[in-house]
């Protein structure tokens, strides 16, 4: 990891489903109606945060769909071919983005405690600056990239946001003056 990567986010990894064969998939979802698509993913996002993540590990592993739903058991009771197609498409893939950003947090947390451990007896002050220094030019950037015209839309759209962002702006430097 380099150190541009605490300045500038990484985008998550592509992220893709798992590789099945095309008869375990289940109808293409820009088949289905819209609202059969939702209902179908609904069905999946109504049941038990423990049964979601055991199926999406499952699914990680590449288990076809036929044996998901056995394993799952009565637990997923009315699933079928189109609801898991229909999860992969959207959940699952909410999931995959999820993990992809807690391990980009810990890569960085990780190259942090190496940073600090490697400089040794260091000022705490210096590290609350340079964090500082480090969000604010991340802000600044993102002005920069996204320009001006963002900012005005923000402010005429929800003004709360953007004087919340004045704020935070203006207590960060406060509180960094020694």
């Amino acid at each position: 990891m380099n150190q541009t990567s605490l300045v500038t986010p990484t985008p998550p990894c592509p992220v893709s489903s798992p590789a099945l064969p095309l008869e375990e998939r289940g109808p293409a979802s820009s088949s289905a109606a819209p609202e059969r698509r939702d209902r179908l993913g609904q069905k999946i996002a109504s049941l038990p945060k423990a049964t979601r993540d055991m199926l999406n590990l499952m699914l990680d592993d590449g288990l076809p769909y036929r044996v998901i739903i056995e394993e799952l058991g009565e637990t997923a009771q009315g699933l079928n071919a189109g609801s898991l197609t229909t999860w992969v498409q959207s959940g699952y893939e909410d999931y995959l983005k999820k993990g992809a950003t807690i391990d980009e947090a810990k890569t960085q947390a990780e190259f942090a405690a190496d940073l600090v451990r490697e400089l040794g007896n260091i000022d705490a002050g210096a590290v609350h600056h340079a964090c500082v220094l480090l969000a604010s030019l991340q802000v600044f950037h993102a002005v920069e990239k996204y320009g001006d015209e963002a900012l005005r839309k923000m402010l005429h759209t929800k003004p709360a946001s953007f004087i919340t962002l004045l704020n935070t702006l203006c207590n960060t430097i406060a509180n960094d003056r020694p």
